[in-house]
């Protein structure tokens, strides 16, 4: 990726925080509202939820983690920047975690940030476990941003954090399918609280992971994370949830060892760089005309 310097940086990021937050104002979802009862003919925002309406295709890719080849393989292989450039519709949602762990963070975001600013609310960028300055502090990011801008790179960081608070985190489509990071929040049922989560449930949903054999098939902590307010979540789980929403299946990313799984049917994940050699790198892809029964409705392809 061409360098960038710290004051087009600081530009970049800060026209995309403006246009991000003036997206969030939109209120339409009444409490109760499932999926089926939200009229909508274009792409909306309301807190941190993304709705997609019943027309044309959708790109999920994962975790890139600074990783800019994987980035270009990936819009190369969706043909994603052609087809929004002859007003096709199709969308391209990204699941979170751009840096941190790679070699170009910056390059990576400048380039998603890019395609933002040219086709607009075609392109949906959500918050990951790693949009977060306090683990950018412990898994690279930061460290390339003093490497890239010396003095300037607090600074720097201090934007970023700004860009991470103004990314939604949640998006939902009109045929039935919710798109994550991490997983299902413990408490949050229904759209309207899924777009106005608080700062544990936004833990949670950006965290949380799913285990076959959670007792009960709820909720309990996610000791491998290193965190009780983080959660492991079962079927049962999973079930409720999308059901609350009026959802069929859920596709989130966050974990590379289940980089195109389908677990019970409802949820899918994937994850989008090769993560130092051990993660099968893919993408899914889905109709948003055509109702869809469960995750194998999204076509998992690997890139």
């Amino acid at each position: 990726m061409p360098e960038v310097t710290a004051e087009e940086l600081e530009l970049l990021l800060a026209e995309s925080v403006a246009a991000f937050e003036a997206e969030r104002r939109k209120s339409v979802v009444k409490p109760g509202m499932k999926l089926a009862g939200v009229r909508a003919r274009g792409p909306f925002r309301e807190g941190g939820l993304v709705f997609l309406p019943r027309r044309g295709r959708v790109f999920f890719f994962g975790d890139l983690h600074g990783d800019p080849e994987s980035l270009e393989d990936l819009l190369k292989a969706t043909g994603f920047e052609s087809l929004a450039g002859k007003k096709k519709n199709v969308f391209l949602v990204g699941l979170g975690d751009y840096v941190d762990r790679g070699p170009d963070g910056v390059g990576v975001v400048v380039r998603l940030l890019g395609l933002r600013k040219k086709f607009g609310a075609r392109v949906v960028l959500l918050r990951g476990d790693h949009e977060d300055a306090g683990v950018n502090k412990v898994y690279g990011f930061a460290d390339e941003l003093r490497t890239r801008y010396g003095a300037k790179w607090a600074a720097a960081m201090d934007d970023f954090h700004s860009l991470y608070s103004s990314l939604p985190h949640a998006v939902v489509t009109g045929n039935g399918i919710v798109g994550v990071h991490g997983g299902v929040p413990e408490g949050v049922t229904g759209l309207k609280e899924l777009a106005h989560v608080k700062r544990g449930a936004l833990t949670q949903v950006t965290w949380n992971d799913p285990l076959e054999d959670v007792a009960g098939g709820g909720f309990a902590p996610n000791w491998a994370r290193g965190s009780a307010g983080i959660k492991v979540f079962g079927k049962k789980a999973l079930e409720d949830f999308l059901d609350s929403v009026g959802a069929r299946f859920l596709v989130r990313a966050h974990e590379w060892n289940r980089s195109g799984e389908v677990l019970w049917n409802r949820l899918v994940t994937v994850f989008s760089t090769h993560y130092f050699g051990r993660a099968r790198r893919v993408f899914g892809e889905a109709s948003l005309e055509k109702p869809v029964n469960n995750a194998r409705d999204l076509v998992v392809k690997e890139f």
